[in-house]
């Protein structure tokens, strides 16, 4: 049985410097002025379904569930076109589950135990 990959994404109100934990950098990635470019490409090269998205973490077109992609060439093309991007994954796609722990001043935590 192949061991689970370690994937660390921080809180979008997270100090760490370092959003995406990938062990090994992908071939087609550099250290470069362009991390999120990278990180997609980190994410790529760990065959996870990657797509752009804005600032608010909402896709940047329709059909992203289509589109994810874990071709280089195709996120290249999207970082050219939106060089700005966050990187998203297609969770559902990818077998992940995710874990919201976020708190929210004056809201709800990322998680409220039940019984």
């Amino acid at each position: 049985m192949p061991r689970p990959r370690l994937i660390r994404a921080a809180s979008t109100n997270s100090t760490e410097t370092n959003s995406v934990n990938i062990h090994t950098l992908s071939e087609t990635a550099t250290l470069s002025d362009e991390p999120n470019l990278t990180a997609a490409l980190d994410l790529v090269a760990a065959d996870l379904p990657v797509f752009p998205a804005g600032p608010d973490k909402r896709p940047l077109f329709a059909g992203w569930q289509e589109k994810a992609s874990t071709d280089p060439e195709q996120i290249n093309e999207w970082w050219r076109s939106y060089p700005g991007a966050l990187p998203a994954i297609y969770v559902g796609r990818a077998g992940l589950i995710v874990i919201d722990c976020d708190r929210h001043p004056g809201g709800s935590d990322g998680i409220n135990p039940k019984g």
